[in-house]
């Protein structure tokens, strides 16, 4: 459900400003924003420390755990400004060990010479010049000019002129700095130094849970600036513009009656940006770290989907993976990791809780399709083959078909739904004639349906399929244009655009057969397991002992290889089918702000 929001505007006092911000955000209800943006440096240096700081985090974090600090106490900001220090003359190092070791290339054909040689030979009178030379360049040299070869190849030459001031058709290669051993006496100190530089960052290695603390610190700092800098008003009265939801609106208004702040509250307007927030009960809930995973909020005035999506993402779940026997591994290894994470925390993560669901459903549809790890052994033993549905036995010759109808059955019902809920959700709004579009849709895919079975399985195709794909059309023709006015012109609106109504029928068509791949993944990756389990049992029968163990080894990576591949297929698959086409016909445009409330982090809990 997601949670009525209303508009709120705070008005205090502009001297008492900042007390006035940490009471609001004791409370932990208003998400605010900004008036306008921050004027003073003051959030930008915050935000360039917690940048420093979340790079320092990022170059301890696989440096393990030094043991011989472990009860060491580290000052965030000393470890922030000496890792900062460190990796910047690490990179300073790095990049001009590179300019030296380019010198090395090109320096060494010349051999190591001192450079404070070459200028005692010019105040001397010996003036050298290095050129690189073509082999038809060196025969064109004056003959005047007196050189020397260094070294030559096939096609060129190293040469040094002597006293030669005229313009030489060549490649010249400038006297360098340093000799060429001591450029790679230099490189050698600086990998010297590079180290030390690192050790002294590994040295903080302890310091990681300390320096989480402190980002989460900047990070409230940050916030905290941006909407104190960030306030409108004058040198007297300041103000701030936000959203509660309404179960928040008491606590706000108990928090502004207390601290002299001023309250006006008001429904959102259409242009408002309004944050989401999302409330459902514990089990539609469970779904939630699948979103905060993906990063898709609804809009404010869009649809909570929370509870459909969890209940057709464990169907597809269940039908992707289609094992019973990787259900029970992964159930298994789910209640392992909440029985460690409450060892070490007192608590089981969303995920951990999400995952055991998940697999459970794997289990059960597995079950009931008698597939436990594709072994028909298995499948034949006396209470799996009891709990067999037999027009879905992955090893029935009619189950392919039974799975390919209830696939196509389950995307019908699912873009049902978003065509009833958006009817029913368009009557509230104007014009409510409009809204008669949804049915038309609702017919074009119940009647799609019946054509695709008919297309796909040789189902007859009933008459009132027909009829369901005509008055549909209808329906989107007489309705699809339609606004506050002019109802019979908006008709004629309908019929000029007939040609993009027949495409979108087409899609729904489309979009209908798309659910098929919860078969044909499925399928998939029952044959893998078939091909692992004969490769494995043809070195058992051929090779013996060594055939029985190489055997085991290539199910295990075989079964592996397929769990994961199952899994990747839930995040293509799955996730799809719920976020473009359910999603899709509902409307959802995932254009949402997500609530985050101005609040305490120590103090409060979302």
């Amino acid at each position: 459900m997601i949670v009525e929001m209303k508009k709120a505007i705070l008005f205090m006092k502009t001297a008492g400003k900042t007390e006035a911000l940490e009471k609001i955000r004791e409370a932990g209800v208003v998400h605010l924003t900004p008036v306008k943006p921050p004027e003073t440096s003051s959030v930008e240096s915050l935000r360039q420390l917690k940048e420093q700081t979340m790079l320092a985090i990022a170059l301890l974090s696989d440096a393990g755990k030094n043991k011989a600090a472990a009860g060491r106490k580290y000052d965030p900001e000393e470890a922030v400004s000496v890792i900062s220090e460190m990796n910047a003359e690490i990179i300073r190092l790095t990049e001009e060990s590179n300019r030296y070791r380019t010198v090395v290339t090109a320096l060494e054909p010349w051999g190591d010479f001192s450079p404070e040689e070459w200028e005692q030979l010019a105040k001397a009178g010996l003036r050298f010049r290095l050129f690189t030379l073509t082999q038809a360049q060196l025969k064109g040299l004056p003959e005047t000019v007196p050189y020397l070869i260094l070294r030559k190849s096939k096609k060129t030459a190293a040469v040094a002129l002597l006293n030669c001031d005229e313009e030489i058709d060549g490649l010249e290669f400038p006297v360098p700095e340093y000799s060429l051993s001591r450029y790679r006496e230099k490189i050698a100190e600086n990998e010297r130094l590079t180290e030390a530089a690192r050790q002294r960052i590994l040295s903080y290695a302890g310091a990681v849970p300390a320096l989480r603390r402190y980002a989460d610190e900047l990070t409230a700092g940050i916030e905290f600036e941006t909407y104190r800098d960030g306030a409108g008003g004058d040198a007297s009265v300041a103000y701030l513009v936000g959203f509660v939801p309404v179960d928040g609106v008491d606590i706000l208004k108990q928090v502004c009656r207390d601290n002299t702040v001023g309250l006006i509250l008001d429904d959102p307007g259409e242009e408002d940006p309004v944050p989401t927030k999302i409330k459902n009960g514990k089990i539609v809930s469970l779904i939630q770290p699948v979103f905060d995973f993906l990063g898709t909020v609804p809009g404010y005035r869009e649809s909570d989907i929370n509870g459909f999506f969890l209940f057709f993402f464990s169907l597809f779940f269940a039908m992707i993976i289609g094992d019973a026997g990787y259900g029970l591994i992964f159930l298994a290894g789910s209640l392992g990791a909440a029985v460690v994470s409450r060892k070490k925390t007192g608590k089981v993560s969303p995920v951990t809780v999400l995952f055991a669901w998940l697999s459970f459903c794997t289990m059960v549809w597995g079950a009931l399709s008698g597939n436990w790890f594709a072994s028909q052994t298995l499948a034949e033993w006396a209470p799996l083959k009891a709990i067999t549905v037999p027009a879905l036995d992955a090893f029935g010759p009619e189950s392919a078909d039974t799975v390919k109808w209830l696939s196509f059955f389950i995307g019908t019902v699912q873009i049902s739904i978003a065509h009833i809920w958006s009817f029913f959700r368009g009557l509230k709004e104007k014009p409510r004639v409009k809204a008669f579009t949804e049915l038309g849709w609702l017919f074009v895919c119940l009647g799609m349906f019946n054509l695709i079975l008919m297309l796909i399985l040789k189902k007859p195709m009933l008459t009132v399929s027909y009829g369901l794909i005509g008055v549909g059309v209808l329906f989107l023709i007489l309705f699809g244009k339609q606004d506050d006015e002019h109802f019979f012109k908006n008709i004629g609106k309908g019929l000029v655009g007939i040609v993009s109504t027949f495409l979108n029928t087409v899609s729904m068509f489309s979009d209908i057969m798309s659910y098929i791949r919860l078969f044909a993944v499925g399928l998939a990756s029952f044959q893998i397991e078939m091909a692992f389990s004969s490769m494995a049992g043809n070195l058992s029968e051929s090779l013996g002992v060594p055939g029985v163990i190489f055997g085991a080894l290539i199910l295990i990576f075989g079964h592996g290889l397929n769990m994961m591949l199952g899994v990747l297929a839930i995040l293509v698959h799955a996730v799809r089918l719920n976020l473009l086409e359910f999603a899709g016909h509902l409307g959802q445009q995932w254009v949402g702000i997500k609530y985050q409330p101005f609040k305490n982090t120590k103090t409060n809990q979302e």
